[in-house]
């Protein structure tokens, strides 16, 4: 870092509802809090929260199965990958 210094960066990823990143058929979203005081020189001046929530996965699956879209997206909803 520049003067001897640590910066720090974040990248925060969940994936997407049908594809998420950790396997887990819920929905998901993030809080993503930064302090009043944020610095890039201080890592734990932000917090993240991942949530997780459930919904008719079915209901969805069949949704996409009767629309254009291809038939796969379905059984990513179902999997979770």
């Amino acid at each position: 870092g520049i003067d001897g210094q640590n910066h720090f960066r974040h990248a925060i990823n969940i994936g997407s509802v049908g594809k998420p990143k950790d396997s887990d058929v819920r929905g998901g979203y993030v809080m993503f809090t930064i302090n009043e005081n944020s610095s890039v020189l201080d890592k734990d001046s932000i917090s993240v929260e991942f949530i997780r929530f459930d919904y008719d996965i079915e209901r969805a699956a069949k949704a996409v199965e009767e629309s254009i879209l291809p038939n796969e997206y379905a059984e990513n909803l179902r999997r979770g990958y």
